[in-house]
């Protein structure tokens, strides 16, 4: 729902303001779901109740300590729920996977290739904004999966429909963002 919120406020800042506006409001949402990874497990940790999230804060404090002891991550064929099990507060919660495919991403492919996959996902979004060759439909759903990739576990590898819609928007936004570069580069 967050999510969906979000691609609509999108859709609705582009027409009311144009392009500018939405990349500054895409620059910022990206800082915040950065803070949110980053903060709220803290918090949660500190004693503070955040009552919001359900138990994804004792995941995502999990998934940070496991990620904190190893940094260049464990590699995949696994949920998840086996490394960061051992760095859950709660034994009522284990057994489950982080819900948030960044930090997951990082939790597999390690630092690096978590900010890659950040990078893609956002970079994609920001850049056909930038580039001002963009359907904003497709820039609106964009951030809206991007965005409730923040509190899900779907991964952007199988069948579902949510995977392929992830899979099939940013293909098109990275394919957007690679003919305004040819463009470019043949001129």
């Amino acid at each position: 729902m967050i999510g969906f919120t979000i691609g609509v406020l999108t859709y609705w800042l582009y027409y009311k303001y144009g392009s500018d506006i939405v990349s500054i409001f895409v620059y910022i949402l990206s800082f915040v779901i950065v803070l949110i990874i980053l903060i709220v497990p803290y918090l949660a940790n500190q004693g503070y109740e955040i009552f919001v999230f359900d138990n994804r804060v004792i995941f995502w404090g999990g998934t940070i300590e496991a990620i904190i002891k190893n940094p260049y991550g464990y590699g995949f064929g696994y949920w998840g729920s086996e490394f960061i099990d051992p760095f859950l507060q709660d034994s009522q919660v284990s057994g489950s996977s982080t819900h948030n495919v960044y930090l997951s991403m990082i939790l597999h492919l390690g630092v690096v290739g978590g900010v890659a996959y950040f990078v893609l996902i956002f970079g994609s979004v920001l850049q056909n904004i930038i580039d001002e060759n963009h359907d904003i439909v497709l820039v609106a759903i964009g951030i809206s999966l991007s965005v409730h990739q923040m509190f899900t576990a779907t991964y952007p590898f199988g069948y579902s429909l949510e995977t392929l819609m992830s899979i099939w928007v940013i293909g098109y936004l990275l394919n957007d963002v690679c003919e305004v570069k040819s463009d470019i580069s043949e001129t």
